[in-house]
């Protein structure tokens, strides 16, 4: 139970998510992973299905290394599927295993800068407002009129 510690997921990149399994008796499981990546609701879209079925035969944390698109959805949070038993679909019954779902926000690579202010008083005068972090939206930013 609650066996995914997810990373700072960041759309366009790779990260490494470990998934702590436990196995019972002297069986074996089948380890899948699916996203949400787009919000609509389902696990069934090209690229939701993260990892192929994983066989796991003994217990202990399985680094699983995921690639968010770089169109996943980030106005929104999304759900992850992590799912071991004798089945490797999104959905339908396991006669054993466990389901988890969570849910998870993917966000845009952090493109803050440090940049420095500046404004012209009444004089003309070229002041300095300080230095401050600002993050551009939409990414890439456009002309403004």
């Amino acid at each position: 139970e609650d066996g995914v510690s997810f990373p700072s997921l960041i759309a366009g990149t790779t990260v490494v998510i470990p998934v702590v399994v436990k196995i019972h008796d002297e069986s074996f499981g089948v380890l899948n992973a699916w996203f949400d990546w787009n919000g609509d609701g389902d696990f069934n879209d090209l690229g939701e299905n993260v990892i192929a079925p994983l066989p796991v035969f003994e217990s202990g944390t399985y680094d699983l290394s995921v690639i968010i698109p770089e169109n996943a959805i980030i106005t929104a949070a999304t759900y992850a599927r992590f799912r071991i038993g004798n089945m490797s679909g999104p959905t339908g019954i396991n006669s054993w295993g466990e389901v988890e779902d969570y849910r998870v926000k993917i966000k845009v690579e952090d493109l803050s800068d440090t940049i420095s202010l500046f404004v012209r008083d009444v004089n003309s005068t070229l002041k300095s407002l300080g230095s401050t972090n600002v993050l551009v939206f939409p990414n890439p930013a456009g002309t403004i009129r």
